[in-house]
């Protein structure tokens, strides 16, 4: 009887070391998560506050502030997701911002949408927003960002619009672009992109929206684009581009909208 009793007393020992071991892990887990949670949404106020220190707004348009003492996912344009509180999405379009883009937009790691159309941003358009493999539009149309595309365009694999129309792009069409597979959309117009389209374009399945018309583009239609099965708007107009329209592209039978003006055909 004694050793009976002397077994459960080790037995209740025992259980009663786990359960404290069990409370503790459950404790620094979620400390750890808490603290995780609380500096992710930290970094994204820091990109926030430098991204905003670089952009002014025209004395002409409506002004936004970002008070520093509420929670960035209630600041102006801000959305957060719902299950980690992290900056999602950016939409600060036809605000009359001036400015540059700061490289900090690259640290909002979870970042969906940034939309930034419609105002008066200039310079580069920062590389670090290659960092972004979450992002699903980004829409920079119709400021004047100048300079170069950024290299490493294709790890926005997420990607689904990119709409540069109306700046003072000057580069090449990247072969990057298509790597960008679920691209729908592709909006390049209005800029000062040179060179032939290359074919690499038509390894985007998934593309409705093509428009690299107005400026000077050159060389042939290439003959892939007619892989492009979903496409519906193909905009090449006001460029230099020379040869013959590929009978691929009457192919398309998707096709809606076919804008080939004002070139060398």
């Amino acid at each position: 009887m004694g050793l009976s009793v002397q077994h459960l007393v080790h037995n209740f020992t025992l259980l009663s070391l786990l359960l404290l071991l069990l409370l503790l892990l459950f404790s620094v887990s979620t400390f750890s998560i808490v603290a995780s949670a609380s500096f992710s949404l930290n970094t994204d106020r820091e990109a926030l506050i430098t991204f905003r220190s670089q952009i002014s707004r025209n004395p002409q348009t409506l002004s936004f502030s970002w008070d520093q003492n509420i929670s960035p996912c209630n600041w102006t344009g801000v959305s957060c997701n719902r299950r980690n509180r992290r900056v999602a999405s950016i939409n600060l379009s036809g605000h009359g911002l001036t400015g540059s883009i700061s490289p900090t937009i690259g640290n909002l790691s979870f970042l969906t949408s940034l939309q930034l159309q419609n105002n008066q941003l200039q310079g580069l358009i920062p590389k670090e927003i290659t960092n972004l493999f979450r992002l699903r539009v980004l829409n920079l149309s119709s400021n004047s960002l100048e300079g170069s595309l950024p290299s490493n365009l294709g790890n926005l694999v997420n990607l689904q619009t990119l709409d540069l129309t109306s700046n003072t792009i000057t580069s090449l069409v990247p072969n990057q672009l298509g790597d960008l597979k679920n691209l729908n959309v592709l909006n390049l117009g209005k800029n000062h992109f040179y060179g032939p389209l290359p074919p690499s374009l038509s390894n985007i399945s998934s593309l409705t929206v093509l428009s690299l018309g107005t400026k000077s583009r050159s060389g042939p239609i290439p003959y892939e684009l007619g892989r492009l099965q979903r496409l519906q708007v193909l905009d090449l107009t006001i460029n230099n581009l020379t040869g013959t329209i590929p009978p691929s592209i009457y192919n398309i039978t998707s096709l809606v909208s076919l804008v080939l003006a004002s070139n060398n055909l």
